[in-house]
């Protein structure tokens, strides 16, 4: 009896907070009888106190009444997410996933009259896969967690996906596995292994000194003192060794590439091949007599050598099925992956393809998002500067928004748009990055840069280097390199040339260039995207 007199009062006390949201819409509208978009709506009142409970019954009332439900959203959540921007624990994103499930079962339902409750379920979980990205990024959350390890499955099934860096073992296994020996040993001796046998040697050569010197006073009978100089000894040799370890990993490449900065060697080209008319142009880069690497020019003035970019499962699959009507000119991989197996791996960051969303997590530290056209073209956006302008909607919007995001992500699959995020690396005619907020580590690089020549064209530039590189320098060579030329540079941007490295180049006769090519032919079947320059 007892439970069933609990049930009836929560019963009774849900209706009675419905009809008090009714109420405040009533009332309102009333009042303002024409405003019915509720532009006008005391906002800061209603989300002070909000509960998505009643958020949810107040907008199947205003379904009910036939009102606009579209502003009412936006205003509301844009101040609710305000209020809980400081609020990162795995318990409030668990809670706010449980939150964004119920808004679907009701989408889910009835799409079609329900489609706002949709909107409401995506703002949510970009929200909260937003900041979960960050927080795993910042070390801040244990992604092995097991709330969190099902929060970011749950999140996955529903297209936002979370990037959790491997470990280094993993790393090394995973390449070891794929024979990739040259490239695990390239990796480890440029980027771990040369600099922690420097830190080695000059710990013990520094403990060698103290030995002879305890030996040295030992032997001359000074026991009193041995102690104390001792002591003085290891100290020096702690603080020298952590100066040391400090201006190895952190000092020593903001100084060397200042130095290579003001030496400013300018790359050298030479013409190797060129074909279609001189609309792909091939050039050798040399940098004091070496060989640097190449630079293949993609010219836009008759429109016909266009881009693509695959990103669905088995995008090397999908790719070699639709190359059949196609002459390709260049295909190589292009974002990174969230996975090494490549059963679930997919792009990380951002990632439309042909409007079917692979991925709708925004990546913090990723700022270039590059959309590529149905028309072959490409247009990047520099997601920091919050201001990419969408011409059909005739809007501004800022990615890193939630509501603007899926604003985005909306308009990206209803117009069968294709979106992918990467490093910015240069942004009009400036280095977006600086020597000392980039990889420090060495390795093969491969650049994709937008131009306008001095006649006003767009041409793509890829850029692979063929010498072992710190990301930084590859930028502001090719940077420079560019700038020589005298043409508007509209940014730069980085691609995938590491562990799965793929790249082909193709010559008018449909022949691939040998010293074009990148990794091997199997890491294309293994690769989660590609992106294509092609003819009709």
């Amino acid at each position: 009896m007892k439970k069933q007199l609990i049930v009836v009062l929560c019963v009774l006390c849900s209706i009675q907070k419905i009809i008090a949201g009714n109420a405040i819409f009533d009332q309102y509208l009333q009042n303002n009888f024409e405003d019915k978009t509720l532009s006008k709506f005391p906002y800061e009142q209603y989300v002070k106190n909000l509960d998505f409970k009643i958020f949810k019954d107040d907008l199947m009332y205003l379904k009910k009444k036939n009102i606009s439900d579209q502003i009412f959203i936006r205003n509301t959540l844009t101040l609710y997410i305000k209020s809980v921007e400081n609020k990162k624990s795995i318990d409030f994103l668990i809670e706010h996933y449980k939150i964004s499930e119920d808004f679907y079962k009701i989408y889910k339902s009835d799409s079609i009259h329900f489609i706002s409750f949709g909107t409401v379920q995506n703002v949510i979980l970009g929200h909260i896969s937003f900041k979960l990205q960050n927080e795993i990024d910042k070390n801040n959350i244990d992604p092995n967690d097991e709330n969190v390890e099902k929060l970011i499955h749950n999140l996955s099934s529903q297209h936002y996906l979370i990037h959790v860096k491997p470990p280094l073992w993993k790393k090394v296994w995973h390449y070891l596995k794929q024979g990739q020996l040259n490239y695990v040993m390239r990796k480890a001796f440029s980027s771990y292994l040369k600099e922690t046998l420097l830190i080695i040697l000059i710990f013990l050569i520094l403990i060698s000194i103290v030995f002879f010197i305890y030996i040295f006073l030992k032997k001359r009978k000074k026991m009193k003192s041995v102690k104390k100089h001792l002591l003085i000894s290891l100290i020096s040799v702690l603080s020298i060794f952590l100066c040391s370890n400090i201006s190895i990993d952190e000092l020593e490449p903001t100084l060397k590439q200042t130095k290579q900065a003001k030496q400013a060697l300018s790359l050298e080209e030479s013409l190797q091949t060129s074909f279609y008319n001189d609309e792909v142009n091939v050039y050798q880069l040399t940098q004091n007599s070496s060989l640097y690497g190449y630079a293949v020019w993609f010219s836009r003035q008759s429109q016909k050598t266009k881009v693509k970019y695959f990103a669905k499962k088995n995008a090397y699959s999908n790719y070699l099925t639709w190359k059949k009507t196609k002459r390709i000119l260049l295909v190589c991989s292009g974002a990174y992956s969230t996975s090494f197996n490549i059963n679930i791996a997919l792009p990380v960051g951002l990632t439309v393809d042909d409007g079917e969303k692979i991925n709708a997590t925004l990546q913090n530290d990723m700022d270039g998002l590059a959309i590529v056209y149905a028309t072959g073209g490409i247009a990047v956006s520099n997601i920091k500067e919050n201001n990419l302008y969408v011409g059909s909607l005739n809007t501004t919007l800022n990615l890193n928004n939630d509501i603007d995001r899926n604003t985005f992500i909306e308009w990206s699959t209803k117009e069968r748009a294709t979106v992918f995020q990467t490093h910015l690396l240069g942004w009009k005619n400036f280095l977006n990055i600086s020597s000392t907020n980039s990889a420090a580590r060495v390795d093969k690089r491969r650049l994709l840069a937008l131009i306008k020549d001095r006649m006003g064209v767009v041409q793509y530039v890829v850029f692979n280097t063929a010498t072992q590189v710190r990301l930084w320098d590859a930028a502001n060579e090719t940077l420079n390199y560019l700038k020589d030329k005298n043409v508007e540079i509209i940014a730069i941007l980085n691609l995938e040339a590491g562990g799965l490295d793929c790249s082909s180049t193709f010559n008018e006769a449909g022949q691939e260039i040998s010293y074009l090519r990148g990794g091997t032919n199997d890491n294309f079947s293994k690769t989660t995207n590609l992106i294509v320059f092609y003819r009709d």
